[in-house]
């Protein structure tokens, strides 16, 4: 069977039931994630920018109505939170900056790219 995963949430499977989605309080307290590995296919970049926030502990806001639903499909594995912000804002076409302890990325005058 198949069950689609919302955000927040996990598959639970046993032979006896089709697979369901469970809620959990925090799936990142399940996840083990190997070596650091991040990996996105055809997510929203609001959605990327939470988990590489909460990844590298380091906050991102994104600003703009083009960016926000972007689809964003990638993998990072080992690179620092510099090298993943300058992928996601050179594939999205965003304005941005960081200090160290923010991020932000913004639409480019007339929309991104």
């Amino acid at each position: 069977g198949e069950v689609e995963l919302p955000e927040g949430s996990v598959g639970v499977s046993t032979p006896a039931a089709p697979p369901a989605a469970e809620t959990v309080e925090d799936v990142h307290a399940l996840l083990d994630w190997p070596g650091g590995t991040l990996v996105f296919r055809g997510t929203p970049l609001e959605a990327v920018a939470r988990e590489v926030a909460r990844h590298f502990g380091t906050p991102i806001e994104v600003r703009g109505a083009s960016l926000e639903g972007m689809g964003i499909s990638a993998s990072f594995r080992d690179e620092s939170f510099a090298e993943v912000m300058e992928t996601l804002c050179a594939v999205t076409g965003a304005r941005c900056e960081q200090d160290g302890a923010s991020a932000l990325m913004a639409e480019r005058e007339g929309g991104a790219r």
